[in-house]
């Protein structure tokens, strides 16, 4: 397959020129500085080892080109992109851009961005935008991880801005509101994910992205339809937002 797809987490604006290279096994590394480039190349090389087998139960085999990563310091919002171009059924170019405080790039920003690779390197093409991004989130820390679950709780709380699972599940690229998005696609992948482990979502979203979401639900989750599930996983939320302390009274 030819052509390209960019996956995007938070637009970048670089803080600092990058100014020293770190090469490792998969990765070179432009940072501002030779102790920051070294820093995110062996977590990214540590991240893309245990993210592999977190996914595909083994680590993945070398790629003949090294994957940059270009670094931008600095105290503004965290984010991260990451571009990739396929040819003829595989991953032909890939290319992760990083920026913010060296902390939270190595905490969230960077797993984020390397689940991208992992599920890319997987599926070898495009495959649907909320579980691509709603995977990667899952590998943030726990920080952002609470940001997700609020942002659920702020959209069902709102439900004009709910997006259904039926629209969602065809969505080809980013709705305007990507804050429902994101947090809808990070809180669906999590519901699927603790139902039946990451392998079966991924053969899940293998025969979804067929074109019949409904067969796959059935098949991978013993639901009717995408309905069906939509129903237990908003009730399973407005549970978990149950459960959660009153703030008035728990001060």
């Amino acid at each position: 397959m030819h052509g390209s797809l960019l996956l995007v987490s938070l637009a970048i604006a670089p803080l600092a020129p990058a100014t020293a290279s770190y090469r490792s096994t998969h990765f070179v590394v432009e940072a501002p500085d030779a102790e920051s480039a070294g820093a995110i190349a062996r977590a990214a090389e540590r991240q893309l080892s245990d993210l592999s087998k977190k996914w595909l139960g083994r680590e993945l085999p070398g790629w003949s080109e090294l994957c940059p990563i270009t670094v931008a310091l600095g105290h503004d919002a965290p984010g991260g992109c990451t571009t990739f171009v396929f040819k003829d059924g595989h991953v032909a170019r890939q290319e992760v851009r990083v920026e913010g405080d060296l902390k939270r790039i190595l905490e969230g920003v960077l797993p984020h961005e390397i689940s991208h690779i992992v599920l890319t390197q997987h599926f070898r093409r495009p495959f649907p935008r909320w579980a691509d991004e709603g995977g990667a989130a899952l590998a943030e820390g726990e920080r952002e991880l609470r940001r997700y679950r609020e942002r659920m709780a702020r959209i069902i709380e709102t439900p004009d801005r709910r997006i259904p699972l039926r629209d969602l599940f065809e969505l080809t690229g980013y709705p305007h509101d990507v804050f429902a998005f994101y947090g809808t696609g990070f809180s669906i992948s999590s519901y699927l994910v603790t139902l039946k482990g990451r392998h079966t979502f991924l053969e899940f979203i293998a025969v979804g992205m067929e074109g019949d979401w409904d067969l796959a639900v059935r098949k991978y989750y013993g639901f009717n339809s995408v309905e069906d599930l939509e129903k237990h996983w908003l009730a399973r939320i407005r549970l978990d937002l149950d459960r959660l302390p009153d703030p008035m009274t728990s001060r």
